[in-house]
């Protein structure tokens, strides 16, 4: 029985790999390194990537679907099927503008140029809030090697054409919180259509069980579609998209009993909310033009809110989802917490910027990096080169067995009750990795937030509400507040 390993890296963008067993269905002792292969599809043509050593196969189809029905199998083809180029990414609102095409379910996939079998498959969902993104956000080419191992990427559907609950769809959830919001936000269109006259009118036609709604929403243009909860911003009730239907998602969520439970790695930045406190509302504008770099009023609030969401975010990617399991998850589970881009002796550009952001992990898999523009050349030494390459090589060891050590790195803890998790950062000349403990709690980033003087009450107070709040990650402040408004109305 060989170990094969499929990794997750999820919306939030930390890096979850696990681990599951099978038997090999290799009948030969070599792999055929032809660049053309037969698959239960039929025949698909390759290429070789001679500067990697790698074979490719591009925007291969694994599924086919209509508009909001249940994916099928790919109808087989008779002329073998081309996978030279990237797939086309599905449809999204991405950088103010409408980009890919309706209901690309396509992968790509990479092994190293070898005869050798049953390697480890490594699978990338990419990241983007069920909204935006594509498979090509790691290629895969320059990693299949160094992990020894096939890599799968993986283009799906997304946002409102990804994820609709409206019963006259038939493929709705018991989720009626969920029908609202979808209801709310193709209303214009209705009224635009001039089908209802108002839109409190048209998000109560939406909601109705019938045929005239369901052909309304299967012919509107997938353009007008795909905009709509551009807004999200890792925000769940703007695009609630994780719906606890007992099929994908236990009905009890978080709180099943109910597991994979197999070998799972987590892996983290500490900074995770910079780049989207970045792109917030209130910040955007000054942190592109640099204005806010200027202005000690608004750095304050940008620091305050940075520090903060990325503290409260990392326990969330981490040590905290961990202690949910506990009791619960028997396997092993490994975390790891990405400190390179917060010494601003280090890292200068990122410290005072982004630190240790989202995705962080990319640029430490990859050359060159889809993050060229936030970490300039601040992986461009022999210390974040050397991080890099022990992080690979933890990833190679618990793809091959469930276990990321070996003699030549750093020891890696199990994670247990007493928080073990292994740090990893660079100085400029060598790498900074050591076993280390994260013992911190929601609680104690609150208190932390509470007794922080460098914002009056009232900005803090704004800034909880409107800009932390409603987060992937801020349940813990978003009780707060909640409990103060039912104290408000009670009173």
């Amino acid at each position: 029985m060989k170990k094969t390993i499929m990794g997750l890296i999820a919306f939030s963008a930390v890096l979850t790999l696990t681990a599951c067993s099978h038997k090999s269905t290799e009948s030969a002792d070599t792999f055929n390194q032809s660049t053309t292969q037969t698959i239960e599809t039929g025949n698909i043509k390759g290429k070789k990537d001679t500067e990697n050593n790698a074979l490719e196969w591009l925007g291969v189809p694994y599924a086919q679907a209509e508009r909001w029905q249940a994916p099928k199998e790919v109808d087989k083809w008779d002329d073998t099927f081309d996978a030279t180029e990237y797939g086309e990414k599905d449809i999204q609102f991405s950088n103010n503008e409408v980009v890919g095409s309706e209901n690309e379910l396509n992968l790509d996939i990479v092994r190293p140029d070898t005869d050798e079998t049953d390697l480890p498959v490594l699978v990338f969902l990419h990241g983007g809030n069920n909204q935006t993104g594509h498979a090509q956000e790691i290629k895969g080419n320059t990693l299949a090697n160094d992990l020894n191992a096939v890599y799968v990427s993986v283009n799906y559907r997304l946002g409102a054409l990804g994820f609709n609950p409206l019963d006259a769809l038939k493929t709705g959830s018991d989720e009626e919180e969920s029908q609202e919001i979808f209801a709310t936000a193709i209303a214009p269109l209705v009224v635009e259509d001039g089908l209802q006259p108002t839109e409190e009118d048209a998000k109560n036609w939406l909601l109705e069980d019938n045929n005239e709604v369901a052909d309304y929403l299967k012919n509107l243009s997938a353009d007008r579609l795909a905009p709509l909860m551009g807004n999200a911003g890792i925000r769940m009730s703007v695009f609630p998209h994780l719906y606890k239907d007992g099929t994908v998602i236990p009905e009890e969520g978080f709180e099943t009993e109910t597991f994979n439970d197999v070998p799972l790695m987590l892996v983290t930045g500490t900074n995770e909310f910079s780049l989207f406190i970045a792109s917030d509302e209130r910040f955007a504008e000054d942190f592109n033009s640099g204005d806010l770099f200027q202005d000690e009023q608004k750095q304050a609030e940008f620091d305050y809110s940075r520090n903060y969401g990325g503290q409260l975010y990392r326990l969330s990617n981490g040590v905290d989802s961990a202690r949910k399991l506990a009791g619960k998850y028997n396997s092993d589970i490994y975390i790891s917490e990405i400190f390179y881009g917060d010494d601003s002796n280090v890292t200068p550009q990122l410290a005072s910027t982004l630190g240790a952001f989202h995705g962080i992990f990319k640029a430490m898999l990859q050359t060159p990096s889809n993050y060229a523009a936030f970490i300039g050349e601040e992986f461009d030494n022999d210390g974040a080169k050397d991080m890099s390459s022990d992080f690979k090589a933890y990833l190679k060891n618990f793809l091959a067995s469930g276990n990321p050590n070996d003699k030549n790195l750093v020891n890696w803890p199990k994670w247990s009750e007493q928080s073990e998790v292994l740090s990893i950062s660079a100085t400029e000349n060598a790498k900074d990795i050591k076993a280390a403990t994260d013992s911190e709690t929601a609680s104690d980033i609150l208190e932390k937030m509470q007794a922080d003087a460098t914002l009056s009450e009232g900005v803090k107070n704004e800034l909880n509400t409107t800009v932390l709040s409603g987060r992937w990650f801020s349940a813990p402040l978003d009780e707060i507040y909640s409990s103060q408004e039912e104290q408000v109305v009670k009173n």
